[in-house]
């Protein structure tokens, strides 16, 4: 049995898709998972999450979207990253599992940004270490989101910032003797960079036991009051659920809410962020809703919409293909795999379009079904308990 330490910025499970990803490899792993992680507040250095042992590196970072607040509270990166470097020379295990790229402290991609060089970065403390790396990519920032017509621009928009996250993720892949990448666009773009023997795609997965189709009806009357009460006869609901920022899409919201039919309801989840001006027009904003609750909000919805800027499929098209419900997620010209357009997903190319295709939904439920249907095909070939297995092989390759 091999001890795997995961290596992440913030582990907060069932609160994101990196942090989901880590739990559920640990569950179904037949190897022992450790998470070297920063503090929280008022939290404690160790603490156990069912079978993973969490090891958190204070001083704690005072979490702000305000720019001037981060740079108010960069001197805590220095005594952190010191005390990781400390703990990653200190415990026990036999491979570190980086979870990339946002692996580094703030101080130093702030300052690489501005240089368009990967410098600062590079002083990383899992640099020094001296044990087999496995790498999950979870994003690329190097890759250009272009969206014209909705009126985004470029993500990232500062050309150094792209070159400098660019070296980066060069410098993760030649440290790296295996990396797994959660959407296939990334292996395309990683290829460039390094050997494609090293390139595995693995999706992030989905725990099929937990996300299946569900009666509405049962969903419902299983979701809190506040919740269920939100949900009318006779009215085909629209799920959002993901954080509420542009690079996700929320600005395409209100516009949304303001075009579907009035037997047409825009359900909204998700953690809000503060520094944006976020408008929802006429949809229901529920706030933040537990993961274990997700199944029974999706089930209790007709429709997934899931607007994300990025190339990928993202955790919630997998939650709602799982619970058999047809995803909308726009085109753009991005990689959507396995998504298959009018088979197994729903891809637009703006609002109005999406709006249209609620409706072509709405009036034509056996075409809903199948959607449905085939995407749960998609999301059962993608269940946790399938790639926890392909990830312990990929260990066991790295340590032999």
């Amino acid at each position: 049995m091999l001890k795997i330490l995961n290596y992440a910025p913030m582990f907060l499970p069932h609160l994101g898709g990196t942090e989901l990803n880590i739990y559920y490899s640990a569950q179904y792993s037949k190897h022992r998972h450790f998470v070297l992680t920063d503090m929280l507040p008022g939290g404690s250095r160790l603490e156990k999450i069912d079978n993973i042992v969490v090891h958190r590196v204070p001083p704690t970072r005072r979490i702000s979207p305000i720019f001037l607040d981060h740079l108010q509270n960069l001197w805590l990166d220095f005594p952190r990253e010191l005390l990781k470097l400390f703990m990653l020379r200190s415990l026990e295990y036999d491979i570190l599992h980086l979870r990339a790229p946002f692996i580094v402290a703030d101080l130093f991609w702030l300052v690489d940004h501005r240089l368009g060089k990967t410098v600062f970065k590079k002083a990383a403390p899992w640099k020094l270490v001296k044990k087999p790396i496995v790498v999950t990519f979870h994003a690329l920032p190097h890759q250009d989101v272009s969206v014209p017509n909705l009126q985004i621009s470029n993500y990232p928009t500062n050309p150094k910032e792209k070159l400098s996250w660019l070296q980066f993720e060069k410098t993760i892949c030649d440290a790296a003797c295996a990396i797994i990448c959660v959407d296939r666009y990334m292996v395309r773009a990683l290829s460039n960079l390094v050997n494609e023997e090293k390139l595995y795609y693995i999706p992030s997965g989905i725990d099929i036991n937990l996300f299946r189709p569900k009666s509405r009806e049962v969903a419902i009357s299983a979701l809190p009051p506040f919740v269920a009460s939100h949900f009318s006869k006779d009215v085909f609901h629209v799920l959002y659920a993901g954080r509420l920022d542009f690079f996700r899409g929320a600005h395409t919201l209100s516009n949304l809410s303001m075009m579907l039919p009035n037997d047409c309801k825009l359900i909204v989840t998700g953690r809000p962020n503060v520094s944006l001006d976020i408008r929802l027009g006429k949809a229901v904003y529920l706030g933040s809703i537990s993961n274990n609750s997700m199944p029974d909000l999706i089930n209790a919805c007709d429709a997934i919409f899931n607007p994300v800027l990025s190339n990928g499929i993202s955790r919630i098209t997998l939650e709602g293909m799982a619970c058999a419900k047809p995803v909308i997620m726009f085109s753009l010209g991005m990689d959507r795999f396995p998504g298959v357009d009018r088979k197994n997903v729903l891809l637009v190319k703006s609002t109005k379009e999406a709006a249209d295709i609620i409706a072509e939904l709405r009036d034509d439920p056996s075409f809903s079904i199948g959607i449905g249907e085939n995407a749960r095909r998609i999301a059962e070939q993608c269940s946790v308990q399938n790639l926890a297995q392909q990830i312990d092989e990929i260990y066991e390759r790295a340590y032999s």
